[in-house]
């Protein structure tokens, strides 16, 4: 996996989050602490892959390790894990 950009508060929302549900995210678990928070996601460009989004409940910061993530920029897994 590779290592994903961190986002911190929004300054937009990507286009690509009006085409998806809240229901595509789905929260796996917490990290031991309870700071962390896990999503998944089905990836739309590998059939069978599952991206990983993960949002620090303190401070709103995002990582998602999706390929749109991994190239810096806002995703839609992102936008949806901060509602």
């Amino acid at each position: 996996m590779s290592v994903a950009t961190v986002a911190t508060a929004p300054t937009t929302t990507p286009q690509s989050a009006l085409l998806h549900t809240p229901a595509e995210l789905v929260f796996v678990t917490l990290d031991e602490a309870g700071e962390i928070a896990y999503f998944q996601s089905a990836s739309e460009h590998k059939q069978g892959k599952r991206n990983v989004t993960a949002i620090e409940i303190m401070t709103l910061e995002t990582y998602c390790f999706c390929k749109a993530g991994e190239l810096g920029r806002l995703c839609w897994h992102v936008a949806l894990a901060r509602l």
